[in-house]
């Protein structure tokens, strides 16, 4: 009887993970379902960019004076494009702000013709700039045209103000635009595993 209790309890051991792993994929599965579902779009932090902020003296026009995309990053924006389109996302509407690290970040996920848009430019060390931007941001797409996917690769202050999470490079949030206008995060997808 001793055995059989072990031998049952190694099992149901063995087994716990197997089923946390498999309610998590389909969690992830429904969220790529909804990425492409009319009325939702896409929030994603750029990509592993070693540091914090910015250098003194950044200049916005000059990619060498900021915090760039790592290899790692590159590689990285790029296996998020490949998990968009191995889940029915071949194309989308991309957005991003001008630092380079986020633009940089979207060109990489090859789903479509990259547009700046200042309002996901980041705030950080600017709190005072933050409040009237998400502001602006959340005015901007309250008509904003989500009967296709939409993009938009920003900073973490952004999506932190925007949604109320905080992420990591390269995670991705779904939100969904209520119609009241009220923007609800459906979940979360981590960034791919490089």
């Amino acid at each position: 009887m001793t055995r059989l209790f072990v031998a049952l309890t190694v099992l149901l051991l063995s087994l716990t993970p197997l089923s946390s792993k498999t309610a998590t994929d389909k969690e992830i599965a429904r969220l790529w379902k909804l990425a492409a579902t009319p009325g939702h779009f896409v929030l994603i932090r750029h990509a592993t960019a070693p540091g914090n902020g910015d250098p003194a003296g950044f200049d916005i026009e000059n990619c060498a004076t900021q915090r760039l995309l790592s290899e790692g990053g590159k590689a990285e924006a790029r296996s998020i494009g490949e998990e968009f389109r191995d889940n029915g996302v071949p194309r989308a509407r991309v957005y991003s702000s001008r630092w380079c690290r986020c633009h940089e970040t979207a060109q990489l996920l090859s789903l479509g013709t990259v547009e700046r848009w200042p309002l996901l430019d980041s705030f950080h060390g600017k709190p005072e700039k933050g409040a009237a931007q998400i502001a602006e941001l959340r005015a901007a797409l309250l008509p904003f045209d989500l009967s296709s996917p939409a993009v938009f690769v920003t900073h973490h202050t952004v999506i932190a103000s925007l949604v109320g999470v905080s992420v990591a490079s390269g995670e991705i949030v779904v939100v969904k635009r209520e119609q009241d206008g009220a923007l609800v995060v459906a979940g979360r997808i981590p960034a791919p595993a490089n």
